[in-house]
């Protein structure tokens, strides 16, 4: 059982260590009938690595605990003359990063960027390059859908990209 599944299983642990108990109090002529377990205390740095663990996991992606930590340490009112400047930085990067998030495009607007169906979500936008290998990589296949602007609705990767796949070897068999 990990330490983040004991709480559910207190009754059993409860049991177990009567179980393993319950001898010595006989010696004395004590019958121990059942032991409550309600909470179990972990050392305080063992509780703030769970909490950290707990965080990520709920969040799913690491980009989204980055920057939950990023607000972490910057909220932090215990910082000093380092811890500023630490504060400061990831604050100019977090603003970086939105100012980026705001227009995906690459430099070059001219390059052609798509976007594929992969596992029933929208994700991209790719260039062709990274198509290519998504395609080599045998990730996204002909019969999943491809979208770029211009396009009235999704494609199948066989017409949307048909000279991509023509340079692709056929799967081997």
């Amino acid at each position: 059982i990990s330490v983040l599944d004991l709480a559910g299983h207190y009754e059993n642990l409860g049991g177990f260590i009567a179980s393993k108990i319950t001898p010595f109090f006989e010696e004395y002529g004590l019958t121990l009938t059942k032991l409550l377990i309600e909470n179990i205390s972990l050392p305080e740095d063992v509780e703030k690595a769970l909490d950290k663990r707990t965080s990520r996991e709920m969040s799913g992606d690491l980009e989204k605990y980055l920057q939950y930590s990023t607000g972490e340490a910057l909220s932090n009112q215990n910082g000093g003359g380092a811890a500023d400047m630490v504060g400061m930085g990831a604050g100019l990067a977090m603003a970086n990063k939105m100012a980026n998030s705001f227009d995906k495009k690459p430099s070059n607007s001219d390059e052609e960027l798509f976007y594929v169906a992969i596992d029933q979500k929208a994700q991209g936008p790719y260039d062709v390059k990274m198509v290519k290998n998504l395609i080599k990589d045998g990730i996204l296949r002909a019969d999943m859908p491809v979208w770029q602007e211009g396009m009235e609705q999704w494609q199948p990767a066989s017409i949307a990209l048909s000279g991509l796949f023509k340079s692709t070897p056929p799967p081997l068999p």
